[in-house]
């Protein structure tokens, strides 16, 4: 039987489209499987992981979270206001000049004095430090009875006010500045916030009018102007149907911008109060910035892109009801939340700061990236070394990725972004990880680091998509362990780890390669966080909200004996080398105890709370860190306090030792990591 050439072609044609639909689907597959976005960067210039080190630390990895930026009158500089303190830069070329000294708290809010000589900064401690901004140094440090902490605050443009929201007391406090920084007086100005919280704050360049938003009960979002002056309460603005998470005035005060969370920017007219523009986007609106001309606003948002409005027309017509959804122009380079904003004093410059850990330089003319600085991340909730521990990985949680830092040239190499997956625990060898999918369907993967890509779904388990179980690997990174939890009981599962990946046609199909626990064991009364496995992985240590300790056989799969002494839930657990003594840490207390006699040998009163607890490698200190960011060592038999040492401005989240024991690295959530020179911070304390 003949086919005619018209019947081949239509059979060659739906052939060829069969395949192509084929190619696209499995080259998709591949795509959504690999989940991950590599950036990679050239480490240059870092002599500035030296500066401002405490005593007996060698280096410093990581410049600390993003709070606020802000542009010297002149505009040949701009200040950082970090987790660790205030950086500045070069904002022709993007260099570093200094890590101001002194002062080494979260520093929310900066603002240069009129000349530019002087700069003055507002930590979380509740202090408003001063600094020569020539030399660098601190000049002073003001200091109030009446408050120990601030939260939301905001800097005036000309630096004569310092406004701080205090929603617990229901005050505002006012601070008012003369020429030489140093303030006339203090006042508060007394509101009702109604059980609100998350306040956000924008002040008037006039320093005249002050705008707060914030949730209130019964989901209601308005916002609060005041006048600075007199104190009083001017109005009240409603309209928005989300959380506002930015707000931004006009140059000329005229204008109040509104970011929220619901992909919408509202313009009101102060004086009228009346609305003026809507501006959407598909995406959520972090923070804003007004050009200083006052005809563009820029909008940091949620997907790390930044859009300019042009804000001189007001809506009209039947799209202006619905919104304008045309923005000027868009920029993309960021990979994550824009939480900072700010022009240069000509409006030539637009500076970014993101939640990625880049700070950007954008032309505004051209819309052009000029450079791009590095460093500046989010809270690290873990880390691991390469087996040479040539190299470092680091999770960062919140921020949806893991960086990497080479540890010879003490600078960052990678950032690896995941899609809608966030990393909760990494082996230690720095090989694989455990990212939490977003996906109902498969909310755990393991993901091979080296490779790019998912190494198998962990299944046979189910939690809430609100929970984030505890997952721990064996120190031979073959086991890998968690607790399925629900109200009342939870069980623990282990899983062996496959050592090879998935066959590659495997690799393009997401939900093909599972793994399923190898061990479902020991029902406990509802689970309640900490993991340990011993030295040698075979034992495990679990805990339950009674805070009783669990021990585990892992090979069996049979819960040997329970320890119960803490009186609060416990947050750590380690082991010694020999694995012959567990530590336990709870709020305020550490034991130990015996493993082979399950008796308590020790314990120590704490008189902060704890974060973090290893063992040295030769088992003779145990060390330990506190939600302060302090580390402090301890003998490990007595317990007695050998040394402490401040480095970090928050809680310590990591503790490794590397290079046979000489260095101790710690990570903290203030986003940076502290390596410390083992033997000068034992030194003359160490037990022979």
């Amino acid at each position: 039987m003949k086919i005619s050439r018209r019947t081949f072609v239509i059979l060659l044609i739906l052939i060829i489209t069969f395949l192509a639909i084929l190619s696209l689907t499995l080259f998709v597959g591949m795509l959504l499987n690999r989940a991950s976005r590599e950036i990679t960067y050239t480490p240059s210039n870092v002599e500035h992981t030296q500066w401002q080190l405490p005593d007996g630390a060698k280096t410093r990895l990581g410049k600390g979270t993003i709070n606020a930026i802000k542009f010297s009158p002149d505009g040949t500089r701009f200040a950082v206001a970090t987790t660790i303190g205030v950086w500045i830069y070069d904002a022709k070329t993007g260099n570093e000049i200094s890590l101001l000294e002194g002062d080494r708290y979260n520093i929310l809010d900066v603002a240069f004095s009129s000349d530019g000589h002087k700069l003055m900064g507002v930590n979380s401690a509740g202090s408003i430090p001063q600094w020569d901004t020539t030399t660098g140094t601190l000049v002073s440090v003001i200091v109030t009875d009446n408050l120990k902490s601030f939260r939301s605050v905001s800097f005036s443009e000309d630096s004569r006010y310092l406004i701080s929201v205090d929603v617990l007391n229901d005050q505002i406090n006012v601070f008012k500045f003369d020429d030489e920084l140093t303030p006339l007086h203090i006042s508060n100005i007394d509101f009702d916030f109604k059980d609100a919280h998350s306040p956000v704050i924008a002040l008037s360049q006039d320093s005249r009018v002050l705008a707060i938003a914030m949730i209130e009960r019964r989901h209601i979002y308005p916002i609060h102007a005041f006048n600075v002056i007199t104190g009083t309460h001017s109005f009240t603005l409603t309209g928005h149907s989300r959380r506002i998470k930015s707000l931004a005035f006009s140059p000329d005060g005229k204008t109040l911008a509104c970011g929220d969370v619901y992909h919408s920017i509202k313009l009101w007219d102060v004086d009228t109060q009346a609305m003026r523009s809507t501006y959407k986007a598909p995406v959520s609106f972090s923070s804003l910035s007004f050009l200083p001309n006052g005809k563009l606003l820029a909008s940091g948002c949620h997907d790390g892109s930044i859009y300019y409005w042009n804000v001189t027309k007001n809506q009209e017509g039947l799209l202006g009801k619905v919104g304008q959804y045309f923005p000027k122009l868009r920029l993309k380079k960021h990979n994550w939340d824009v939480t900072a904003l700010t022009f240069s004093p000509n409006g030539k410059i637009l500076i970014t700061g993101s939640e990625d850990g880049t700070i950007r330089s954008w032309n505004t003319e051209t819309g052009k990236q000029q450079y791009t600085i590095t460093g500046h991340l989010v809270e690290i909730s873990g880390f691991a070394t390469t087996t040479d521990e040539d190299k470092m990985l680091v999770m960062h949680t919140w921020g949806y990725q893991i960086v990497q830092w080479d540890l010879k040239l003490l600078g960052l190499v990678s950032s690896s972004f995941f899609n809608k997956k966030t990393p909760i625990a990494i082996s230690p060898d720095a090989k694989s990880v455990v990212l939490k999918n977003w996906n109902e369907n498969n909310p755990y993967v393991l993901w091979n680091i080296p490779k790019k890509r998912i190494k198998a779904t962990l299944t046979g388990f189910e939690v809430p998509m609100y929970l984030y179980p505890d997952f721990i690997f064996s120190r031979d990174n073959m086991k890998l362990a968690t607790t399925k939890a629900d109200q009342q009981n939870s069980v623990i599962h282990l899983w062996n780890i496959p050592i090879q990946l998935q066959s590659f046609l495997k690799q393009l199909n997401v939900e093909s390669e599972t793994i399923h626990p190898d061990i479902s064991s020991g029902r406990h009364t509802g689970a309640f966080g900490a993991l340990a496995f011993s030295p040698t992985g075979n034992l495990l240590v679990s805990v339950d909200k009674k805070m009783t300790i669990y021990i585990t056989d892992v090979e069996q799969g049979i819960t040997n004996f329970i320890l119960t002494e803490h009186k609060e839930s416990i947050r750590e657990l380690a082991f010694s080398p020999s694995g012959r003594i567990l530590a336990s840490m709870s709020h305020d207390v550490i034991y130990l105890w015996d493993i082979a006699t399950q008796r308590q040998m020790n314990y120590l009163q704490m008189d902060e709370t704890g974060s973090g607890l290893r063992f040295s490698p030769d088992g003779n200190t145990i060390v330990y860190g506190t939600y302060k960011g302090e580390i402090h060592l301890l003998d490990s038999e007595t317990l007695d306090r050998l040394s402490s040492h401040i480095g970090h401005t928050s809680w310590i989240n990591a503790i490794i030792f590397l290079d046979n024991g000489k260095t101790l690295a710690s990570g903290s959530r203030d986003g940076t990591i502290m390596l410390w020179d083992w033997e000068k911070i034992t030194q003359g304390n160490y037990r022979k």
